[in-house]
Order: structure tokens, then C-alpha cells, then sequence
């Protein structure tokens, strides 16, 4: 009797090419090899990493990338002011940058403070208040349209990683 061996791979939206290389879309990541690939929490997501904790932190990181096609997503600016949007004004500090990267112009928002982060399905508009977070958001703006990168988490720890969070998309 024969049989025949079926293997089954799961295909998932962002795919590790090689230690440290992650394709988003057409985007091309350069990420650390601590950085852990997930499974994307929704479809709107092309890619999905956890970042471990710095020490003294006890939540990781989180890294997600979104890309909904060429000229679609909204603009650099009202995904700038939604994005400190999530955080509560008393206490909040904001620190906007521009530059080149490898893949186009990019527009950063740093944002420190209480962190409304969101719980549930997205639809259920929930979230929860969480103090001594910070934000590194950015609008990656390629030639097939804008990748929004978002990197939220503990102060510390966004910040221990935000030389390779920067380094992740090209950052010159």
C-alpha cells in the first residue's frame, strides 16, 4: 500500500527571506535577529514582530507594518496627528522628523506619554490607558505608495531599539 505525504505550509504576509530580512509588500526590512516575525493580528497588516523587552521592562515591543495600496492610507499628516491622536494630551511629547531611506522619503513621529492602546477587535474602538509608553510612527512613502511603520511599546524599551527600528526601513 502507498501513500502519499501531503505537507502543508502556512504562507504568511510578511516573509523572513534570510536571518534579518524581512519582505512587507515590496518593502525589504533589515531587522535584528531577537526580533520575532508573528503571524499579522489582521489582514491590514503585512507585517507583524515582537521586540523583546529591555531590561527592567516587563511588555515587549510591538512592530507593524501596513500597506494598503498606491495612493491609499490617507496622508502624512492625518496619520501623524492620529497617531499622537492615541495618546492622552496631558503629559504627551511629540518630536517630528523627516529624511531619506533606502526605499523613499520618510516622515517620523516620536511620541512619548499615556498610550491609549487599543484591545479587541478594532471595530469595537476599545482601549486601555498605558502610562510610560512611546510611539515611533512612520510614513515610508516608496513607489508603490506609503508604508505606514508603527513600533509602539515601554519607553525604555522602544527606545533601547529605536537605532534598529530606524535602520529597519534604510533611515539614512
Amino acid at each position: 500500500m502507498k501513500f502519499k505525504l501531503t505537507i502543508v505550509l502556512l504562507v504568511f504576509t510578511a516573509c523572513v527571506n534570510n536571518a534579518g530580512e524581512i519582505t512587507a509588500g515590496d518593502l525589504k526590512l533589515q531587522v535584528p535577529d531577537a526580533w520575532r516575525v508573528e503571524q499579522p493580528s489582521s489582514s491590514m497588516r503585512k507585517a507583524q514582530l515582537r521586540i523583546p523587552a529591555a531590561e527592567g521592562d516587563k511588555d515587549d515591543g510591538e512592530y507593524v507594518v501596513f500597506y494598503f495600496g498606491p495612493q491609499q492610507g490617507g496622508s502624512v499628516r492625518a496619520n501623524i496627528d492620529r497617531w499622537i491622536g492615541q495618546f492622552e494630551a496631558e503629559g504627551r511629547n511629540v518630536v517630528e522628523s523627516a529624511g531619506d531611506a533606502a526605499a523613499g522619503k520618510y516622515n517620523l513621529a516620536s511620541i512619548t506619554g499615556t498610550y491609549n492602546k487599543p484591545v479587541g477587535p478594532p471595530i469595537m474602538r476599545k482601549s486601555v490607558a498605558t502610562p510610560g509608553q512611546k510611539m515611533l510612527a512612520v510614513v515610508l512613502q516608496t513607489d508603490s505608495g506609503s508604508y505606514f511603520i508603527k513600533f509602539t511599546g515601554p519607553q525604555k524599551t522602544v527606545t533601547a531599539a529605536e537605532k534598529d527600528f530606524k535602520a529597519s526601513f534604510g533611515a539614512k
